[in-house]
């Protein structure tokens, strides 16, 4: 039974596999949302509730496609990045990840090279079409491991990224599934000791809860700027 539940969560994710684009299918104008949007994160005074200092050399972020996306554009060259396109909770612990260094790491093997400070995770729009009981069981799992590994470290689960609107009458990756989402990430990280939630999606969607079309290439991944948003959003809510 545990290896027909296996099988059909690795046949589910790759129907549910998203690619990054040629780097030169990003946009690079800046649109008028952001820098507005830019403006507001720079101007963001840090969580009162969050008093830990971020050490960007000390830092890890784990995540799949948009993880990569950030580490190209978010023009933070300190930190480590592991990322891999498809990757999702399920696999995180034992899957091979990708690094900005062009080596690849698991999640193990990185940490065993350096003692981080912070870890930063980004996981769920892949796996958007699974049951959210399913999602959230897995990523509990995922941080108990990261803290055995770094029980000093502070992890920040970031919030599961907006769709655009046609992205969302498409069906799968919706607006509805993407809130359900990260109000169960909110809950677990208030249930979990040294774990804070950082909501990404106030800074990327419109006044509906949508991803931009001038944000978004494809209704999922963002455009070369709005990378720069979420960057200095976590600067202003993280960096001391």
């Amino acid at each position: 039974m545990r290896n027909l539940h296996r099988t059909v969560i690795a046949f589910l994710c790759a129907v549910l596999f998203i690619t990054l684009p040629p780097l030169n299918a990003y946009s690079s104008t800046l649109t008028p949302q952001t820098a507005a949007a830019i403006s507001n994160g720079l101007s963001t005074e840090p969580a009162p509730e969050d008093k830990y200092k971020f050490v960007a050399e000390n830092s890890l972020f784990i995540g799949d496609s948009l993880t990569h996306g950030l580490s190209m554009h978010g023009r933070m060259a300190e930190p480590m990045f592991l990322y891999s396109t498809g990757s999702n909770i399920f696999r995180a612990r034992t899957g091979t990840f990708n690094t900005q260094h062009g080596d690849q790491k698991t999640v193990a093997s990185a940490v065993a090279a350096k003692e981080y400070e912070a870890v930063y995770i980004l996981f769920g729009i892949n796996e958007i079409g699974f049951n959210p009981n399913v999602f959230i069981d897995s990523y509990s799992e995922f941080i108990d491991y990261v803290r055995d590994l770094l029980p000093g470290a502070r992890i920040y689960i970031m919030s599961v990224l907006p769709v655009s609107r046609g992205r969302d009458a498409a069906g799968v990756f919706t607006r509805a599934r993407v809130n359900t989402f990260n109000e169960r990430l909110k809950a677990l990280a208030e249930e979990k000791d040294g774990c804070c939630f950082i909501d990404i999606n106030s800074k990327l969607a419109d006044a509906n809860g949508f991803l931009p079309d001038s944000s978004t290439w494809d209704g999922v991944h963002l455009n070369a700027n709005e990378y720069v948003v979420w960057a200095e959003h976590l600067k202003s809510y993280t960096f001391d």
